[in-house]
Formats: C-alpha cells, structure tokens, sequence
C-alpha cells in the first residue's frame, strides 16, 4: 500500500474508534462523547463519505 492510501486507511480507522467511543460514553460523558463524536465526522468529511 502506498503512505496515502495508509493514511486515509488509518483516519478511517480512527473515525471508526472516535465513533465506538462516543457510543460507548453518551451516557456516561455526554461532552466527551460529543466531542469524539465531531472528530469522527471530520475525518469522515474530509474524504467525502459523509
């Protein structure tokens, strides 16, 4: 695989993290969750899949 495309394998990996932890934390830490939450969609934004 070349570094872009392990890069945009690893923010899509990371996305995929942020979004199971604001899940995982939406009840317990509502700030938190959103916050993880809002990092997913930008890293989702930026390819264009949201």
């Amino acid at each position: 695989m070349s570094a872009p495309s392990n890069q945009k394998r690893d923010d899509l990996l990371t996305a995929l993290a942020l979004t199971e932890l604001s899940v995982y934390y939406e009840q317990a830490h509502p700030e938190l969750a959103n916050r993880a939450w809002q990092l997913a969609a930008d890293r989702l934004i930026e390819y264009a899949l949201v």
